[in-house]
C-alpha cells in the first residue's frame, strides 16, 4: 500500500465525505454540508480518486458502503469531532484542575491570607498543591524569570 503525503491531501474533504458515506446520496450529503449537487459529485469523484474505491455501490435502489467507505466512516465518526474540538476552548473548572501554585508571602500575609485560601482550594480546587515560599527582594525578579 503507497502512503500518501498529508500535504497533497485535501482535508476539506473529510466532512463532505463523512455525509456521502453517512447519507449514501450525494443530493442528501449536498444538502447537509450546504453544497450544491454538482459541487458534492465533484467532491465525490475526488474521493473515490484519492482512496482508490468506489466508496458507495448500488445495492438495487439504494447505495451500500464498501468495506473500504465502512472503514472509513468508523474512522471518521472518531476522527472528526476530536479535530473540531481543536477550535473550542474548553472552560477552566477548578474542580478539574491540576498543578501546583507557588506563593510568595511575608510571614504577615500567610498569618492573614492563607487559613481561608487553603479552605478555599481544598473546596474549589482539591487537586491543585500549594507550596509557600518566604517573600523576598527578589521574589518579583524571580516571577519574572
Amino acid at each position: 500500500m503507497q502512503r500518501q503525503n498529508l500535504r497533497g491531501l485535501d482535508l476539506n474533504l473529510l466532512v463532505p465525505l463523512r455525509a456521502l458515506l453517512e447519507e449514501r446520496s450525494v443530493t442528501r450529503a449536498a444538502m447537509r454540508v450546504h453544497l450544491s449537487q454538482p459541487a458534492m459529485s465533484r467532491a465525490f469523484e475526488r474521493l473515490r480518486e484519492a482512496f482508490s474505491d468506489d466508496l458507495l455501490i448500488r445495492s438495487g435502489k439504494k447505495y451500500a458502503l464498501t468495506p473500504r467507505a465502512a472503514a472509513l466512516l468508523e474512522e471518521l465518526t472518531l476522527l472528526l469531532p476530536k479535530v473540531e474540538s481543536l477550535w473550542q476552548r474548553k472552560p477552566f473548572s477548578p474542580a478539574t484542575a491540576t498543578g501546583s501554585l507557588k506563593l510568595a508571602m511575608t510571614d504577615q500575609m500567610t498569618i492573614l491570607l492563607l487559613p481561608e485560601l487553603v479552605a478555599t482550594l481544598s473546596r474549589e480546587a482539591p487537586n491543585v498543591d500549594v507550596q509557600l515560599v518566604p517573600w523576598q527582594d527578589s521574589s518579583f525578579r524571580d516571577l519574572a524569570a
